[in-house]
């Protein structure tokens, strides 16, 4: 079983999440620098699925007044399919609720079934697509809003 928790910045915890990025984001994941830089943002939150002690997964959100933009969600290979993923929704979905946020926006690859699937599953509805805004390799973008 895993457990849910927030995380702060720290390189060692930095260091981690950039793994688990080049590892579930071959084409498109997030540096280290990158991560360094989201994780100091002040409106910006990540929490982690930890299992034996292990980051298996991981959420991260930006939150401005109440509309909220979900910036990353992963979980390692080995690990799903075994729920963390709608774990992870259902924890920031609650989590975007307490805090009395009005929507969750989103974009996903288009060629991204088992995420844009997950996000119908919650309830995330489709506001248009982006037509080759991903590069590399080259695909649309589905931008997605949940209204709370």
């Amino acid at each position: 079983m895993f457990n849910i928790v927030e995380v702060s910045y720290t390189d060692d915890c930095a260091a981690i999440l950039s793994e688990l990025e080049n590892i579930c984001f071959p084409h498109d994941y997030w540096t280290l620098e990158s991560l360094k830089g989201e994780m100091q943002k002040s409106s910006t939150c990540f929490f982690v699925a930890v299992e034996s002690q292990e980051i298996i997964g991981y959420v991260c959100f930006s939150l401005l007044y109440d509309e909220a933009e979900l910036n990353r969600i992963c979980v390692l290979p080995q690990y799903r399919s075994k729920g963390i993923g709608s774990r992870l929704m259902d924890f920031l979905i609650n989590k975007l609720k307490a805090l009395s946020c009005a929507k969750l926006m989103l974009e996903v690859r288009s060629t991204n079934s088992e995420a844009v699937a997950l996000y119908k599953k919650f309830g995330f509805k489709t506001d248009f697509v982006r037509k080759g805004y991903y590069l590399n390799p080259p695909d649309d973008a589905i931008l997605m809003t949940l209204t709370f």
